[in-house]
């Protein structure tokens, strides 16, 4: 899966840095390109984020953008769902019990 992710951002990003970042071999990603086996295992969300995040950190202020559109694009490519959370928003006759409290 790293190799995959590798192989869908190469126009983007550095070959050297992307690998860096994965603690990833050049040599694995041409290997793991050009048809050999390869031992690495697939990313879950927590570790993929982490990278997404990492990449960016890494590569932010050289000029390299990406929308949103394209970003949701090669994360879904990848595989890669983005998850929500539902936050907790008061009702309104909550909001105006809590105002009377403390009026």
């Amino acid at each position: 899966m790293k190799y995959a992710w590798i192989d869908a951002q190469r126009r983007d990003y550095p070959l050297p840095d992307m690998c860096n970042v994965l603690s990833v071999s050049i040599s694995g990603y041409r290997a793991w390109r050009n048809g050999e086996t390869s031992d690495s295992t697939g990313l879950n969300d927590a570790q993929a984020g982490t990278l997404i995040k990492a990449i960016r950190a890494k590569v932010k202020g050289r000029g390299h953008r990406i929308s949103i559109d394209r970003a949701e694009h090669v994360m879904r490519e990848a595989g890669i769902r983005l998850q929500y959370r539902a936050i907790d928003v008061p009702r309104r006759h909550d909001a105006e019990k809590i105002h009377k409290e403390r009026t």
